[in-house]
């Protein structure tokens, strides 16, 4: 398991990576018609709501007390696999 720091870092990391990942599928999604641009749209801004929702949890992880860290800990990684759920979604639409 991960260090305290460490796993602060690697959420930090894998925010920088949502970041770069949007970009490609937004540029990809130029492509798209209108309806499935749309459908794409509501995934993105999943995405984005997640994302937010993710850096406010690094704010609190950051200055959590140990027991409220290990509880962040966990909700952060669901909230990164539900993350890349609508990566899936998202992408499904890019490449039906």
């Amino acid at each position: 398991m991960a260090t305290r720091k460490e796993f602060i870092q690697q959420l930090q990391e894998r925010l920088e990576e949502v970041d770069g990942k949007l970009s490609a599928y937004e540029k990809k999604a130029r492509e798209l018609s209108r309806g499935a641009r749309e459908d794409f749209n509501e995934e993105v801004t999943k995405i984005r709501e997640q994302k937010e929702q993710m850096l406010y949890t690094l704010k609190l992880l950051k200055g959590a007390t140990e027991s409220a860290f290990n509880d962040l800990r966990l909700g952060a990684q669901r909230a990164f696999r539900e993350m890349k759920a609508s990566f899936v979604a998202a992408k499904e639409h890019l490449d039906p």
